[in-house]
Parts: C-alpha cells; sequence; structure tokens
C-alpha cells in the first residue's frame, strides 16, 4: 500500500517480517496544523481574559477599573461602549458610570 507524501494517509512498512503503518506527513502540513492549533489557542485565551473581565465588570463597575490600568484599556478596546453599558445596567446597580451615562 503505498500513498502520497503530502496526505495524512497511512503507509506500511516491512520490518523482519513484520509489517508496521507508519504516518507520512510533509513539513508544509505540519506547520499549517501548528499554526492553526496556536489560533486557536489564542483565540481561546482571548474569550477566558474578555469573560474574566466582564465579570469583574459585573462586581465591580466599570469606575472600579482605574484610570490607566490596563483592565480598564482592554475593556474599552475589546468589549466597547455598547457592550461595557450592557454590562453596567445588567450589574443591577442601575447605575451609569463616568464617560457612559450619557449614551442612553
Amino acid at each position: 500500500m503505498q500513498g502520497c507524501a503530502r496526505c495524512w494517509g497511512m503507509n506500511w512498512i516491512r520490518k523482519g517480517g513484520m509489517y508496521f503503518r507508519i504516518q507520512i506527513v510533509h513539513a508544509s502540513d505540519m506547520e499549517k496544523r501548528d499554526s492553526e492549533n496556536k489560533r486557536e489557542r489564542r483565540r481561546q485565551s482571548r474569550e477566558s481574559a474578555v469573560r474574566r473581565l466582564e465579570k469583574k465588570l459585573l462586581e465591580n463597575g466599570y469606575e472600579s477599573l482605574e484610570e490607566y490600568s490596563t483592565d480598564r484599556r482592554y475593556a474599552d478596546k475589546w468589549l466597547g461602549p455598547e457592550r461595557i453599558q450592557l454590562l453596567l445596567v445588567k450589574s443591577g446597580t442601575g447605575k451609569l458610570f463616568g464617560r457612559y451615562h450619557e449614551r442612553i
């Protein structure tokens, strides 16, 4: 059984009267798979960071974040004003803070 060297197919080799299956993979296919895995890990990491930030906003509010903290910058960048407003309203405090107050 012989397959294309660029495909993920299985090939047989004979060693000492026994047959073994080996998998032949082209280097570019491995690089592509590695980059896809890396992209997926980064996406999951970003989603986790956004969930953590949303939880912090729900529990403590936007104004609890220091003015120049990384959490506040990421909230502005990742969530945007509409999502921050929604989280502030959802938090149950009924208060809107700072620069997001006038947008409702």
